[in-house]
């Protein structure tokens, strides 16, 4: 008993050491004030997302800001600097702000409603100049910004999925992110963050976890700092093993699940995996699929970090041991230690205890791979090329983490699809470097080869446009995932609907024009809008779907000659024209 007592707290010392040494050395708000830094908003800080976390393709890279749930909050500088770079679009960070600060930082507020008055002025020239919604302007002139000046309004604009200010702040040169709480950029927080879930997955075939030769999930009871696997029980481990863990951080007063700062994997008390959030270099952003497992996101939705370090993977920040694996000689016990941070300060311990386990010799028929059509070893640092049928794959050097066997089969077309249906490779192996895929396709005489496009097919067998370049019979699109593909044809309009405009309708200062835009294929590709055959500048929210412009904006005093054309991706038009008034 007394030794029991004793391993406990030994246990215990030792995980704290451990979470002591990921302990952020982070500047608080009023630091933030003292090094001349401002918050970017006058209200409470709240945070929606933190720096780092977990997205589709990308690691977050800056903090999202609470903004009451609305739109319109004002926007201020930091701290004085100079606006380099002022950008628009329907999607992604929508409107955003980029300031040059004298300290070589960059400051970015993104998702905008609209600016001001002066900076507003500077892009509609660029607007008009390209008569487009959406451009991308760095200023050969950059205008001067005093510390704590307005710059805008908060919005929702560009890829948001709700009211916020999303904040960066950039180094070298603007290709690196940091994290913005390292200026003392943080909200309230002495939440602990919450371990989730555990995965424990084999290195190889007739490598065992709990006698199976596949990864296993346990879910994880407990609260606080201490966690443990439901029951806790002893997992047997059979060869190498590379270990996953699912975890969120919480904020105080938030319902919202944030990535958290640091992670640390050790056994034994010896780190073999660990990770920080500091800084994300925008040319690595995409490695967010080698660092976590790609095929279990696709496949349950959730996220796990992996220890294991994938040959592909050129991401500067983690570090390994032993490549990520663990170890374990039958019959010897460990003890697996995950340890939690978020910038606070505040930790949680997942501890399991590991026993050696034995690997097996032949594999059930379950766990044996299915080989159809035609297979081919790819190498991650190779260039790769497999051809079947009519169809043929090119990948460049590197866009793969790994070597796998890719696979490629093809079976019967349906009636909405103009070639077989090509199964390339397998959905659950990410890809970095995009590739090629081309189809043959030879048209009939009276074919219109700009409307034939390449589609990938999802799960429920709908699809969606790829890639449309047709030349020497062949259908050519870039690959940036595995999956079915086929070809199409696209020869319907987009649709194009007035919410509020009518022939010979009267509109007053202050008015807004709505129309309702999208398409079912090949997608929006340009929008026309123009008064009295001048294009006018317009606004467009692709997320809801609305394209809309102001009176003051668009129509002269009088009657006015309008008109909304809509142009997809395949050359196919709607348009709408009225008479209105002013």
């Amino acid at each position: 008993m007394i030794r029991l007592k004793y391993n406990t707290l030994l246990n215990f010392l030792v995980s704290f050491i451990l979470l002591a040494s990921l302990t952020p050395k982070a500047l608080n708000a009023q630091d933030a004030l003292v090094n001349g830094w401002e918050w970017p908003m006058k209200i409470d800080p709240r945070l929606s997302a933190t720096f780092g976390e977990l997205r589709s393709g990308h690691f977050h890279s800056g903090i999202d800001i609470k903004t009451r749930q609305r739109e319109g909050e004002p926007v201020y500088t930091i701290a004085s600097g100079k606006l380099i770079r002022i950008s628009v679009s329907p999607f992604g960070y929508g409107k955003a702000i980029y300031i040059q600060h004298d300290n070589g930082f960059i400051s970015v507020y993104g998702h905008l409603q609209r600016f001001t008055s002066k900076i507003d002025s500077i892009i509609k020239v660029e607007q008009y100049k390209k008569m487009s919604y959406a451009v991308d302007l760095t200023l050969k002139s950059p205008l001067s910004l005093s510390a704590g000046e307005q710059i805008g309004w908060s919005g929702n604009s560009g890829s948001s999925g709700g009211p916020h200010l999303h904040f960066e702040i950039r180094d070298n040169g603007g290709s690196d992110a940091l994290n913005p709480m390292q200026f003392g950029f943080q909200a309230a927080d002495w939440v602990r963050p919450k371990i989730e879930a555990l995965k424990i997955t084999p290195k190889g075939l007739y490598q065992t976890v709990n006698s199976e030769p596949s990864s296993q999930i346990f879910k994880t009871e407990g609260w606080g700092l201490v966690y443990r696997i439901g029951k806790n029980d002893t997992i047997r481990v059979g060869g190498k093993a590379s270990i996953g863990v699912s975890c969120v951080d919480l904020l105080a007063h938030e319902p919202n699940r944030n990535g958290v700062y640091a992670i640390d994997m050790s056994l034994d008390s010896v780190s073999f995996f660990s990770i920080k959030f500091d800084r994300i270099a925008f040319n690595q952003a995409k490695y967010i699929n080698a660092i976590t497992d790609f095929a279990e996101r696709r496949l349950s939705g959730d996220w796990f970090v992996s220890s294991k370090k994938l040959p592909g993977n050129l991401l500067t920040s983690p570090v390994y041991k032993d490549q990520g694996y663990i170890h374990l000689s039958p019959g010897q016990y460990a003890t697996l230690r995950i340890s939690v941070l978020d910038y606070a300060g505040n930790k949680s311990l997942l501890t399991v205890t590991l026993l050696g386990g034995d690997t097996i010799t032949s594999l059930p028929s379950y766990a044996k791979p299915a080989i159809h059509g035609k297979s081919k070893l790819a190498k991650w640092n190779e260039k790769f090329n497999l051809k079947w049928s009519t169809m043929e794959l090119s990948l460049p050097s590197g866009a793969l983490y790994e070597d796998y066997s890719l696979s490629v089969d093809s079976s019967a077309r349906n009636s909405n699809l103009l070639s077989p249906i090509y199964r390339v490779g397998s959905a659950n192996i990410p890809i970095h470097n995009k590739g090629t895929l081309t189809i043959k396709y030879r048209p009939g005489k009276l074919s219109d080869t700009t409307k034939l496009v390449m589609v990938r097919l999802t799960d429920n067998n709908s699809f969606s446009a790829v890639g449309k370049r047709y030349r020497n019979g062949r259908i050519e699109a870039s690959l940036g995932e595995f999956g079915r593909y086929a070809i199409a044809m696209d020869t319907i309009a987009p649709q194009l609907k007035s919410l509020n405009v009518k022939e010979n309708s009267t509109w007053l200062v202050g008015d807004s024009l709505k129309f309702q835009v999208s398409d079912d294929l090949s997608g929006i590709a340009q929008i026309w809008l123009s008064v009295n055959d001048q294009w006018r500048l317009y606004e467009y929210d692709a997320k809801n779907r609305l394209v809309f412009t102001t009176v003051s904006e668009a129509l002269m005093p009088g009657k006015n000659r309008f008109l909304i054309r809509v142009t997809d991706g395949c050359g196919n038009i709607s348009e709408l024209s009225y008479t209105v008034i002013r």
